[in-house]
């Protein structure tokens, strides 16, 4: 049994930029997608308006005032009128920082870690671990609501290629590369192998430059990424914000988070269960947030934790069967992804 040590943390191995939405004309490559603000006179329909949190209906006055308007104060953002097309891009780092821990204050649980990496690399996992983070860059899984468009084309500039690669409509062929085109195969051979080296080559930084052109109809709305809103925050603001970014001209450009990109590239556990249906955000207890379940809690004994502590079975079954299991898949992705994984101080 692995003990956890009181400081282990890894940094993360892919670092995407924030998603910055624009629009072209004839006179401009670069316009910014901008927000607006709107005053809207609402409804009273939440549960909590008529009934107490026991399901009584509330007294009559506060069932008179349910046909009155709830105002409210929203951003939102639209494609403007006649552009066909609404660009998304950002750019993306990946590095060799899973092969050892950043922090680690015990030194045989830090050789341990640094074995698991050099099996896992020899092995080949993080040519597999690459390809699904690929699929779902080069499906647009990152535009997440943005996806329901008629067409998407994504360019993809890397180092490897002197040229943009592109594929297109991706998002509604799937996930498995098997029903996709010769072109993109092509393309995940060759932004895998350039991502999955630089996971294991100290020397080797991964940069890739990504943008959606995405088809749009008259006016249609765009989904951006929300600010989480304080109640402290929201006095005399929108209650409800879009994420942005600054224009050296005071203009503002609608964007998705770095974090809310990071979440969709690592959209590739489906690990959790044979068979999985559906692939989870890499995390340590699998967080479903569709079902508001953890799909590897503790009592599974397939959380990171648990498999960590377990980890020199990894290794054993490793060097018996050379095959690497969904568990070593899931161990290491979760230490791509980074995080403090240490013990409690009271541990």
């Amino acid at each position: 049994m692995i003990e956890l040590a009181r400081n282990l943390s890894y940094q993360r191995s892919l670092s995407p930029g924030k998603a910055v939405f624009f629009y072209k004309t004839k006179d401009s490559e670069f316009e910014p997608l901008e927000a607006e603000s709107n005053r809207l006179r609402g409804v009273k329909c939440s549960f909590s308006e008529a009934y107490s949190g026991k399901g009584e209906v509330k007294n009559g006055d506060a069932v008179r005032k349910l046909p009155f308007g709830n105002p409210i104060f929203i951003e939102s953002c639209f494609a403007p009128p006649l552009v066909e097309h609404i660009y998304c891009r950002f750019s993306l780092r990946a590095e060799s920082n899973v092969m050892q821990p950043l922090v680690c204050s015990d030194l045989n649980l830090a050789e341990h870690l640094k074995d698991l990496a050099i099996r896992y690399r020899d092995a080949g996992g993080f040519d597999e671990l690459a390809r699904r983070y690929c699929i779902n860059l080069m499906s647009g899984a990152w535009l997440w609501n943005n996806q329901r468009s008629r067409d998407i084309e994504v360019s993809i500039k890397v180092p490897e290629s002197e040229d943009d690669l592109a594929v297109s409509n991706l998002h509604r062929q799937g996930g498995d590369p098997l029903h996709w085109d010769d072109n993109s195969r092509e393309v995940l051979e060759i932004l895998s192998s350039g991502m999955s080296r630089s996971f294991h080559d100290s020397q080797v930084y991964w940069f890739a430059d990504i943008t959606a052109k995405i088809r749009v109809e008259f006016c249609q709305e765009i989904f951006p990424s929300q600010v989480f809103m304080d109640r402290s925050d929201v006095r005399g603001m929108p209650t409800k914000q879009l994420a942005k970014v600054a224009m050296s001209d005071g203009r503002s450009a609608v964007c998705f988070t770095s974090t809310k990109v990071g979440a969709a590239l690592q959209m590739v556990d489906n690990w959790w269960e044979k068979d999985a249906e559906n692939s989870l955000r890499v995390g340590e207890y699998g967080a479903d947030s569709e079902f508001l379940i953890a799909r590897r809690s503790p009592a599974t004994g397939r959380d990171f934790y648990s498999i960590l502590m377990t980890s020199d079975g990894l290794l054993e079954n490793f060097n018996r069967e050379r095959n690497v299991s969904p568990d070593y898949h899931y161990l290491m992705a979760v230490l791509a992804k980074g995080g403090m994984f240490q013990r409690g101080k009271s541990g």
